[in-house]
């Protein structure tokens, strides 16, 4: 895939809201067709009403805690002869699990939604994928730093990333390019509840763009390995007298 090639079909997970609600909307921009797969089917309609109405989206209602009825919806959205070309693995979980009010199921289903679900989509679309295709997986930046509350979360990202490593193993020089973005602050939905407005915070279509540089072979030396993204630090540094 050349840096001015779009991919022609994406299937992208966590479509309704933050990061994978952008890469959509970056997505249908660059003429191509899209799978988006949420859980909130209202977030899906809406979106496709508001900006997808003249693009080529077809919306998934998922629960990923389910990876096989996921795999199966998509399945179902995929015409025959079609490949492939990207998945992003975009979806995720953070909610607090901290020892005071550690709630077991809690945990099973972030790791299910963050590590397994990722896992069982690139494998089981695995035969779909077409020549020279992508995954991308939305990792954290969590797995380096302390954050209270999230030791689910952080497992999920951690595990996310060592599968990343495998899948480029497994796929070769004939396999889908497996790349895991490590993000750091994004501002969505989800990091809004514990974040303030005022805390520097990337935001979602500038993950969007480094997600497509990956698609679009600008991170080929970052295949099968994870890598931190975090341009607000960046610009803290450099405003910061010394």
């Amino acid at each position: 895939m050349t840096e001015t090639a779009a991919p022609h079909l994406v299937v992208v997970t966590g479509a309704a809201s933050g990061i994978g609600r952008a890469c959509v909307d970056l997505l249908t921009t660059r003429g191509c067709r899209v799978i988006a797969l949420d859980i909130d089917e209202s977030g899906l309609l809406a979106r496709k009403a508001e900006a997808w109405s003249d693009a080529d989206v077809r919306t998934v209602v998922a629960d990923l805690r389910d990876p096989r009825s996921a795999i199966e919806a998509i399945e179902d959205r995929i015409e025959p002869g079609d490949r492939i070309d990207s998945l992003l693995n975009i979806a995720g979980i953070y909610e607090d699990t901290d020892p005071g009010n550690f709630d077991a199921d809690l945990a099973a289903d972030i790791i299910r939604v963050n590590l397994v679900a990722p896992h069982a989509l690139s494998f089981g679309l695995w035969n779909r994928f077409s020549e020279n295709a992508c995954i991308v997986n939305a990792g954290s930046m969590s797995i380096s730093r302390f954050l209270t509350g999230a030791s689910a979360y952080t497992a999920s990202k951690g595990g996310l990333a060592a599968l990343t490593f495998s899948m480029q193993g497994t796929a070769g020089r004939s396999g889908p390019r497996v790349y895991c973005i490590n993000f750091g602050r994004v501002r969505t939905p989800m990091i809004e509840r514990y974040v303030s407005m005022e805390t520097p915070a990337a935001s979602p279509q500038e993950a969007a763009e480094e997600i497509l540089a990956c698609m679009t072979g600008r991170r080929r030396g970052r295949e099968g390995r994870m890598y931190d993204f975090a341009p607000y630090e960046h610009q803290r540094r450099s405003s910061t007298p010394s």
